[in-house]
């Protein structure tokens, strides 16, 4: 699955993607990951309610077509 088809799919669970739709280091990453620039993707499992501890990170695209499964 492509980047244009997850977010597809998030739109049709109603999911979302937290903040911006690529890959990113967000202040609320853990301490290792922003000083070591770790870039991840970032998705509101419940697009209605967009909090920032829900947001679930993820390292690829298959990591999410899997979740989102």
């Amino acid at each position: 699955m492509n980047k244009r088809q997850i977010t597809e799919k998030l739109i049709e669970k109603g999911m979302a993607w937290a903040v911006r739709s690529d890959k990113y280091t967000d202040p609320n990453d853990p301490l290792e990951d922003q000083v070591n620039r770790r870039k991840t993707w970032h998705i509101h499992p419940n697009a209605s309610y967009p909090h920032q501890n829900d947001i679930v990170r993820f390292d690829t695209l298959a990591e999410i077509e899997e979740w989102i499964e």
